[in-house]
């Protein structure tokens, strides 16, 4: 929903580093493989290239406008949260992109918290549908 406001390269970008973070914990879950496969067609992209490492795609979106840094961190907190595993990686993940995006606590915190809640309320539809 979000993600329409990234230029071409920010959405490449965006792309590669979900999936690093989808796959840091060494294990690509079910949940995970489906959200990224959401956002390649959100996206509108097919294939991912790897160009940079995960720190450097932070670093990238580091750089960004605020809006900008914040769509990338909450989307970043759904797919972590997807799983229903926070594994201590994926805890280091949020905390470097906390560092490098500037986010004081108190919005750190508010856009984790808004995400769960979130995942919560596409949990009860879900299971309201499909349950």
């Amino acid at each position: 929903m979000f993600l329409k406001v990234m230029n071409q390269e920010e959405k490449e970008k965006f792309l590669e580093l979900i999936y690093k973070v989808a796959n840091i914990d060494g294990e690509y879950a079910e949940e995970e493989e489906e959200i990224i496969d959401n956002y390649k067609i959100e996206l509108g992209i097919k294939n991912m290239e790897e160009t940079a490492s995960l720190e450097e795609l932070v670093d990238y979106f580091g750089i960004k406008n605020s809006s900008l840094k914040k769509i990338v961190f909450f989307e970043t907190v759904g797919l972590v949260n997807a799983d229903d595993k926070f594994e201590k990686a994926e805890e280091e993940v949020l905390l470097l992109m906390h560092k490098k995006f500037g986010f004081d606590d108190r919005e750190y915190e508010k856009i984790i918290n808004i995400a769960k809640k979130l995942q919560s309320v596409y949990d009860e539809v879900f299971e309201l549908i499909f349950g």
